[in-house]
């Protein structure tokens, strides 16, 4: 017997996978998930009224969660979820917990799982249509790709404003300085915190214009800061402040926070933009994917060309 899949029934279906103490089968009549044990007697999947669902077990959860982790791009939350992998007993409990340290990545996880999870139900219920002589349900693969990014209502994006955000940038500038001090040696890190943090320190706040991101817990998430050069250049900037704090990398902010100060400058009739020293490997490939072009040690973007 046949049975229409709906978005309902699909949440009804994961919920009852993810239950790994009782048997569930799906009644094709009443087209609802059922428990295998009812009044004490137990109800076989035949093919014809009654289904099994796909098959779930703690091993296909555990691979899930190591997936998730292996494609997370925020290298410190990937850190604590790859510690907590390889840690014994307790790994879905101490997963969760460590993730509800990061609520944005808790969402992430929470959609990558949903995504993954549906298209697990998409294709077993596309074998069922081919047994019964169907049309396979055809599956757009970019619906349930593997979530790389938040929504921009995740967050919230600012213009920067001198007075309001100035502060933030200060304790941005030392918080860059002491992940350099920490990754290098003592002088080297020294040397290499102090230069980009001297880069934002060195152009007075009033100067600056771009955007500031904070997370719904108003925690400061991101900044991109432009200034300009000399009063009779216009039309160039160079970048001053571009920072993405270790837990959340990875969510796209970048991305975002680069789109709406690229239409800022637009509107204010800016037409070059200059990265005028050596950058991080991640913002490098951030900065071709929207078409800037290596000029000697850093990179050019031409606005109106």
């Amino acid at each position: 017997m046949e049975f229409k899949l709906s978005d309902s029934l699909i949440d009804d279906i994961i919920f009852a996978m993810e239950d790994q103490n009782k048997e569930f089968l799906i009644d094709a009549e009443n087209c609802c998930v059922v428990d295998a044990e009812f009044d004490f007697e137990k109800i076989e999947a035949d093919g014809e009224s009654f289904y099994s669902l796909p098959a779930w077990t703690s091993a296909d959860g555990y691979d899930l969660l190591e997936s998730f982790t292996n494609d997370l791009r925020s290298p410190s939350v990937r850190s604590e979820l790859r510690a907590v992998l390889t840690g014994g007993r307790g790994v879905f409990r101490n997963f969760k917990d460590t993730l509800a340290k990061y609520p944005e990545m808790l969402k992430l996880w929470r959609e990558y799982k949903q995504k993954f999870m549906i298209q697990k139900v998409l294709a077993w219920y596309g074998d069922l249509q081919e047994s019964w002589g169907l049309e396979r349900l055809s599956i757009d693969e970019n619906d349930f790709s593997q979530t790389d990014e938040l929504v921009e209502d995740d967050f919230v994006f600012e213009e920067f404003v001198p007075e309001k955000h100035g502060k933030i940038i200060l304790d941005q500038c030392e918080t860059i300085a002491k992940e350099y001090r920490e990754k290098y040696d003592s002088e080297l890190g020294i040397m290499i915190g102090d230069f980009y943090s001297g880069l934002s320190g060195n152009t007075v706040a009033e100067n600056k214009f771009g955007y500031i991101c904070r997370s719904q817990s108003d925690e400061p998430a991101g900044s991109i800061l432009f200034t300009g050069f000399a009063k009779n250049i216009k039309t160039s900037v160079c970048f001053t402040d571009f920072y993405v704090p270790q837990n959340y990398r990875g969510l796209g902010l970048g991305k975002v926070l680069l789109e709406k100060s690229l239409a800022l400058l637009k509107d204010r009739g800016v037409k070059r933009i200059l990265v005028l020293n050596s950058i991080p490997e991640p913002m490098e490939s951030l900065l071709t994917g929207f078409n800037f072009e290596k000029i000697g040690t850093g990179y050019i973007l031409n606005l109106h060309s």
